[in-house]
């Protein structure tokens, strides 16, 4: 079985570990493993088809945020030009 490498999701400052806290990270925890373990079984043509797959739409999801941050963006400067305009009106 091949050997599968995977990058360690940081930890919070402060972490909870009540049963309630730990009860949602381990449920994303096996949810996680049970990909990994799936995409093992592929064939390595399928796995790298899929990874082809995943980085078109993490590239498409950053575009889709960068987007919003502009959207965002030109809304709070014409915000604040109308702010600065009106001010320089009635000063």
């Amino acid at each position: 079985m091949p050997q599968v490498l995977y990058r360690h999701l940081p930890l919070p400052a402060k972490l909870d570990l009540s049963p309630n806290a730990l009860t949602p990270m381990l449920e994303k925890t096996s949810i996680f493993q049970k990909a990994i373990e799936a995409v093992v079984t592929l064939d390595p043509e399928a796995q790298a088809i899929l990874v082809d797959i995943i980085q078109k739409r993490l590239k498409q999801q950053r575009r889709d945020d960068l987007l919003k941050e502009i959207v965002q963006a030109e809304r709070d400067y014409a915000q604040v030009m109308t702010f600065t305009k009106f001010t320089i009106i009635f000063n």
